[in-house]
């Protein structure tokens, strides 16, 4: 083996003379008791670093299994419900009495969500309020009123907190004065949906047409 000075010039060879030479210089008495006792600790700093990097990875396992039960208990983002499931709170019993009409607003009640209005539909209209309810569901909150017709005939009217909620992808779409409204009819009950100020507002009624509701909405 050959090495390159700075100079630029190659030296001569090793010979094995010179290299026998270097294996007899000893190296101090200080620099072996120094290497002895890193050889002779080294298995116990292992033996102590273990149980260290055992708990770590407990801690790492229990953290993973709290978070797996924060997610399972709901901890994690709640999905909105849909239009279907939010209407069930439309057709459900009142459990509080109904709003009264807004003194400074004409053909509203004092009800209302995010900025969106119940609207007044007693008088003339032939629907007044009868009864409200509050429900909790998907993590969204849903007023409804409900209005009864002298004929006995009741629908509820919920409207949803928060952005909107997705719009069916079944129904029939029907367009007046601008608004479109979707409206799904199956098992004895009818349900027009449409988004109002960026809300999503519900009309359910059992045994009604939907000209009747979308009547009254538009």
């Amino acid at each position: 083996m050959t090495r390159r000075h700075s100079s630029g010039a190659v030296p001569e060879r090793e010979t094995p003379a010179s290299i026998r030479s270097l294996d007899a210089v000893r190296a101090p008495a200080s620099l072996h008791h120094s290497i002895g006792e890193l050889v002779s600790s080294a298995p116990t700093r292992r033996r102590r670093r273990a149980p260290a990097l055992r708990l770590a990875g407990a801690g790492a396992l229990a953290a993973a299994a709290v978070a797996a039960v924060v997610l399972a208990l709901g901890g994690g983002a709640t999905p909105a419900p849909t239009v279907l499931e939010a209407s069930r709170v439309a057709l459900a019993p009142a459990d509080r009495a109904s709003p009264a009409e807004n003194p400074t607003r004409q053909g509203m009640l004092q009800a209302s969500v995010e900025g969106v209005s119940f609207p007044y539909w007693g008088g003339r209209g032939g629907w007044p309020a009868a009864g409200a309810r509050s429900d909790r569901l998907g993590g969204r909150a849903i007023t409804t009123v409900f209005y009864t017709a002298h004929s006995g005939k009741r629908v509820g009217y919920a409207i949803v907190a928060g952005s909107p909620l997705p719009t069916p992808r079944t129904g029939t779409v029907v367009e007046r004065g601008g608004v479109r409204f979707n409206v799904l009819a199956g098992g004895g009950a009818t349900i027009v949906s449409w988004r109002e100020d960026g809300h999503t507002c519900i009309l359910a009624a059992r045994g009604l047409p939907a000209r009747t509701l979308l009547d009254l909405v538009s």
